[in-house]
C-alpha cells in the first residue's frame, strides 16, 4: 500500500503546476522544522544547486519528496 504523504500541521501542499523556488524551499523546511544545514548535509548540495540540476521538478514533486524522506532528519533516540 503506498505511504500517504501528509503536511504535518494537516496544511496543503503546493498545487503540481507550482514551479520550485529557493524562497519556497526554505519556507517548507521552516514548516519542518529542518535547517539549511541539515538540508544540505542530507542532500549534499545546497537549495540553489538542487534548483539548477532539476529544472523541471515543481515545488509538489519536491515537498513530496521531502516528507518520504522526513525521518531521515529526526533525532535518532
Amino acid at each position: 500500500m503506498a505511504k500517504t504523504l501528509t503536511f504535518p500541521d494537516g496544511q496543503r501542499l503546493a498545487k503540481r503546476a507550482t514551479p520550485i523556488t529557493t524562497g519556497a524551499m526554505e519556507r517548507f523546511l521552516r514548516k519542518l522544522g529542518i535547517s539549511g544545514t541539515q538540508y544540505q548535509a542530507w542532500a549534499g548540495n545546497s537549495l540553489k544547486e538542487w534548483v539548477a540540476m532539476n529544472p523541471k521538478w515543481s515545488l509538489r514533486k519536491w515537498q513530496e519528496l521531502m516528507l518520504e524522506n522526513l525521518d531521515a532528519f529526526q533525532p535518532l533516540n
